[in-house]
């Protein structure tokens, strides 16, 4: 799933505290993959150590040991053809390792030998997906083709609805991720990417009563603690935030988006922190230390896969907001140069620029974007806080007016909105000298006025003189 950094969309798959020894221990998985079995073992034993295997792997993804948790999903996988996280998992480790192409050829077999095998059709949509936008009708026309084999499958409707917020389709992807929720074996993830999502439409109030239901239902759910951290961290709770943060710290499957959690409150912290009714946290929030490990997760992510997109969208955006513009930029520059017409990356490109505050770059490509995707949300928000931040505010008006027509729960255009007309209407003119163009034309009609005064000024100075002459050539007859 690709990434989309401003409140965005963080996805880890829903993971539990496995057991630190099992029949098919961390010890026991090597990278190649295989076990060995030596005694048939029932369905159910097959499930459970699928499931551990998972669990397993997720812990060797936190460690940056990609090749090991391939390995692993690729047991668990075989052990257990239902178990869908498996699958979507194995194909993310190889995305990271750069053999996601490889990975897929075995689901491409089995759709060749059964048109209809659902697992096949649902693990190759969602694997397609992630490797580039251009492979985007393929991957919904086989998670569509799913639906046609299996009439609501959840796991197709979950991955559909992933493509659709990602792609800023959020009713649809509402529509399709509530499907998902209504099934016991994808509802966590579901309810999860739906926080997400409410998250993306600026609806803080919504997003937060997804994810406090969905730790009601699963009190590990990495996920649901990520929202309640960016969500309060948006409020300015900055301890609240932290506290979710260190909950997801203990479970599998949460690095390196606890890192990026606490950059990103690290962030908000930075932006209010001189504004004495914010509660200030103890401790430092991300240190230098934590950059260094992060920025060498993602640089071993690039030695095996030097395109790999949400690496170079997570690298880039978080190098920005800890001041690395140069080294930013270089990441930004790598995208645009493995994705030169892909509509997600050109977004996420104008986000960083953006967050650069390069606004020029980031209007110019936001446009763009919003003319191949009109309905995307989060391209929508960000050119809505560029034209603000450019003083456009007559533009900005009108997007955000556009935008609550398709979004009316988008609290971020109302904040925009209200915030433009409450200026225009106290204060109009204020409003006409501080808006782009503004100042320009108020020193205009200022030096217009002089001009004026000092025409009337001649015109005063001329007949005085006149009157004195006349009075002059008077008094010398």
């Amino acid at each position: 799933m690709k990434v989309v950094w401003q409140a965005i969309l963080v996805f880890v798959l829903l993971a539990v505290v496995g057991l630190q020894s099992g029949p098919l221990g961390a010890a026991e998985i090597g990278a190649s993959g295989s076990a060995d079995q030596k005694t048939p073992i029932d369905s159910a034993s097959r499930e459970a150590q699928s499931r551990t295997l998972v669990r397993e792997g997720l812990r060797f993804m936190d460690e940056a040991r990609f090749e090991e948790a391939m390995g692993a999903f690729d047991q668990a996988r075989q052990l257990d053809d239902e178990n869908w996280k498996a699958h979507q998992q194995y194909l993310e480790s190889a995305d990271l390792l750069g053999k996601l192409e490889e990975a897929q050829s075995d689901y491409r077999t089995r759709i060749e030998a059964d048109p209809c095998d659902v697992v096949a059709l649902t693990s190759l949509g969602h694997g397609l997906w992630e490797d580039d936008y251009s492979s985007l009708i393929e991957a919904e026309g086989l998670l569509n083709k799913a639906l046609d084999c299996a009439p609501g499958d959840p796991v197709a409707s979950l991955a559909l609805g992933m493509i659709a917020l990602d792609l800023g389709r959020l009713r649809e992807a509402k529509e399709l991720l509530k499907t998902a929720s209504d099934h016991s074996d994808t509802r966590a993830e579901a309810l999860a990417m739906l926080g997400f999502l409410h998250h993306a439409a600026g609806d803080m109030e919504a997003a937060k009563k997804v994810a406090e239901r969905l730790i009601e239902e699963d009190p590990e759910s990495v996920d649901a603690l990520f929202i309640l951290a960016y969500v309060y961290g948006q409020d300015w709770d900055f301890d609240q935030a932290l506290q979710y943060l260190d909950q997801a710290e203990k479970l599998p499957g949460h690095f390196p988006d606890t890192l990026e959690g606490r950059l990103r409150i690290n962030h908000y912290y930075s932006q209010y922190f001189d504004y004495p009714f914010v509660e200030t946290p103890s401790g430092d929030i991300f240190t230098e230390d934590d950059a260094k490990e992060l920025w060498g997760y993602y640089d071993r992510i690039l030695s095996h896969n030097p395109r790999h997109f949400d690496t170079l969208v997570s690298y880039g955006a978080e190098l920005a907001e800890w001041g690395e513009e140069e080294r930013s930029h270089a990441r930004l520059d790598q995208l645009l140069e493995f994705y030169p017409d892909d509509p997600v990356a050109q977004m996420y490109a104008g986000m960083i620029s953006y967050m650069m505050e390069d606004y020029e770059a980031a209007r110019e490509i936001l446009e763009s974007v919003r003319e191949r995707m009109p309905d995307n949300l989060l391209a929508i928000h960000f050119l809505l806080y560029t034209y603000y931040r450019m003083r456009l505010y007559d533009e900005c008006l009108l997007l955000a007016e556009e935008t609550l027509k398709t979004y009316p729960e988008s609290e971020r255009a109302v904040e925009i909105l209200e915030d433009i007309r409450s200026m225009k209407e106290e204060s109009p003119f204020l409003y006409g000298i501080t808006k782009r163009g503004g100042a320009t034309l108020a020193l205009q009609a200022l030096l217009g006025g002089f001009l004026l005064l000092g025409c009337i000024l001649a015109v005063v100075l001329w007949t005085t003189l006149k009157r004195l002459r006349s009075e002059q050539e008077e008094d010398f007859l």
